[in-house]
């Protein structure tokens, strides 16, 4: 059991675990300037000094109109299930546009979706044929 993203009527989907998808979200917050490594993963016992200092940095961020709070939403986002509209996937978009892509692989192994191309092409799907991200 893990994470699925998908939109109705699109053929791509991405499969991956609960820990990949902690690091997608990870890599996404990571090129935004959110945070330098993991966001959810603490180095305090509890976790809780690290996770406020995420936040704080994305409440940052948001201000200076460096990212949208659709993207930020979407970060911090239970990773049990979620839906996000079509505006807030062209916002989500435009934030990661200029993210390059990199061999790294966000998904099951036998998946055939995993890249942050193909999530870019889910998110231009909802865009363009009106439909909600879902993922569960």
């Amino acid at each position: 059991m893990g994470v699925n993203i998908r939109a109705k009527g699109f053929p791509i989907e991405m499969e991956m675990g609960y820990g990949t998808f902690t690091r997608f979200r990870s890599a996404i917050a990571n090129h935004i300037g959110a945070y330098e490594g993991n966001p959810y993963l603490a180095s305090f016992p509890d976790g809780s000094e690290n996770m406020q200092g995420f936040i704080d940095n994305l409440n940052d961020l948001i201000r200076k109109k460096k990212i949208s709070h659709h993207t930020a939403f979407f970060l911090v986002a239970s990773d049990a299930e979620g839906r996000l509209k079509p505006d807030t996937c062209a916002a989500i978009l435009q934030d990661i546009s200029d993210m390059p892509e990199q061999d790294d692989w966000y998904g099951y192994v036998w998946s055939r979706y995993g890249r942050i191309s193909d999530f870019r092409q889910i998110l231009r799907h909802c865009i363009r044929e009106r439909r909600c991200l879902i993922w569960s």
